[in-house]
């Protein structure tokens, strides 16, 4: 079972989203990773993004990515917006394993992008993807999207 999590740039969001869902996930038999649409590979993460990681003792993300088309066969891809997920349909052409993170846990919101924001905003990002993934039921992606 893989899960990818995609936002723009692969420094704020998707790898918040990444450490966040190894911690959550740690037990289970998923493989997680993030990616950007528009991410200049193997960059760090955002400084801010970085310290509030390591504050919250989470697993480190891996360095920066670029959605390619290799990640499109992941099991579920799960975009911080609407936009994203409409830029990999519209490149890829495919819809079924694509879902925004808020679609995907009945929720309407989009993960308002934190890049150039003080830690407040990071704060506030990082809390929105944690009480977003800790709704998933990692049970639920291994019987559904296997």
């Amino acid at each position: 079972m893989k899960v990818i999590f995609v936002c723009t740039g692969n420094t704020c969001r998707s790898p918040m989203a990444e450490s966040i869902a190894k911690s959550l996930f740690n037990n289970e038999n998923i493989t997680i990773e993030s990616r950007g649409i528009f991410a200049l590979d193997q960059q760090p993460v955002s400084k801010l993004s970085e310290e509030i990681i390591q504050e919250q003792e989470l697993p480190l993300p891996s360095l920066t990515q670029s959605f390619s088309e290799k990640d499109i066969e992941a099991n579920l891809i799960l975009t911080m917006s609407q936009s994203h997920k409409e830029i990999l349909k519209s490149q890829y052409g495919t819809t079924l394993n694509i879902f925004t993170l808020s679609e995907f846990v009945g929720d309407t919101s989009e993960v308002n992008d934190p890049y150039g924001g003080d830690k407040q905003i990071y704060l506030k990002t990082y809390k929105q993807i944690y009480d977003l993934i800790s709704k998933i039921n990692p049970k639920d992606l291994q019987e559904n999207y296997i």
